[in-house]
């Protein structure tokens, strides 16, 4: 299991007979929200001026809450890191591994295995991941070891600033380069590619090795892209078709690049990776 830890809070600006699970609502970045305070009452997570308390005991400025945090499990499991110092680190993401959730084998879990602890005032519990990739989608991903990292990382991946490639085998004969624009969830999505090697096939007429630069970041943004250009992503078991799946070899899709500022010192950064050898085995750039 990771490490036990615990925050404090002083209570200020209280309203007249403000019980504290009202006003606990949105003063801990890891309770976001009234039914994750309510599960950390129910557990007794909580502590007020040094007490065990209940939802309907009154805060008033001044007291001190205390919110006790339960210790994630942590994954054994070894995970290839690229860069790391006390505010942040660079990881590659297997392929056929989710980054977080309501499961054990996470990318989330596994970090503090891989990772060193930092020393910063402001760490958090464990590191985090600063954005997600998909389960089948290897390559690289960037994560957090502090509070501070963590939001200024948010903020740059919402103003677009931080530039990620990927590189993809298609399917089918393609224009040379172009920009998808077709909204995501009704969301703005916007994605550049441009084919940088090709390989005739008798199974699927054309095989193209395409590099992808999306300036969003939807939920399956290339795969949704691509496919809706007609050359959905070879090994897409969701957006291609069944004649479309390698055996037992998954979607290739890999992130390869990444750039962006460190949060703390401003740096400018720059990240790569090779493609994978199952890229290689079937073209040749």
């Amino acid at each position: 299991m990771g490490k036990e830890h615990s925050i404090t809070h002083t209570a200020k600006g209280c309203k007249p007979e403000e019980r504290l699970s009202d006003y606990v609502v949105g003063k801990f970045s890891e309770l976001p929200s009234r039914k994750s305070v309510k599960k950390a009452l129910k557990k007794g997570l909580f502590r007020l001026n040094g007490k065990p308390t209940k939802s309907g005991d009154y805060v008033v400025d001044g007291d001190l809450i205390l919110l006790k945090l339960e210790p994630k499990p942590v994954f054994e499991f070894e995970i290839p890191v690229l860069f790391e110092d006390d505010f942040i680190a660079v990881v590659d993401k297997p392929a056929g591994m989710i980054v977080s959730g309501n499961t054990f084998r996470t990318v989330e879990h596994a970090l503090p295995f891989n990772l060193k602890d930092t020393p910063s005032q402001d760490a958090l519990l464990q590191p985090m991941p600063a954005h997600r990739l998909d389960f089948p989608t290897r390559g690289i991903l960037l994560v957090a070891k502090t509070k501070s990292a963590l939001n200024k990382l948010k903020e740059a991946f919402a103003a677009t600033s931080i530039q990620k490639t990927y590189h993809a085998l298609t399917i089918g004969e393609m224009e040379e380069k172009g920009t998808v624009s077709n909204p995501i969830d009704g969301k703005n999505s916007v994605s550049h590619f441009e084919i940088i090697g090709f390989k005739n096939s008798g199974k699927y007429g054309k095989i193209n090795l395409v590099r992808v630069k999306p300036i969003t970041g939807r939920k399956h943004q290339i795969r949704k892209h691509l496919a809706h250009l007609g050359h959905p992503i070879l090994g897409d078991q969701d957006y291609g078709s069944e004649e479309h799946l390698q055996m037992h070899k998954g979607l290739y899709l890999h992130a390869t690049e990444i750039q962006f500022d460190h949060p703390i010192t401003g740096e400018p950064l720059k990240f790569e990776l090779p493609l994978p050898k199952k890229f290689t085995k079937l073209i040749k750039i």
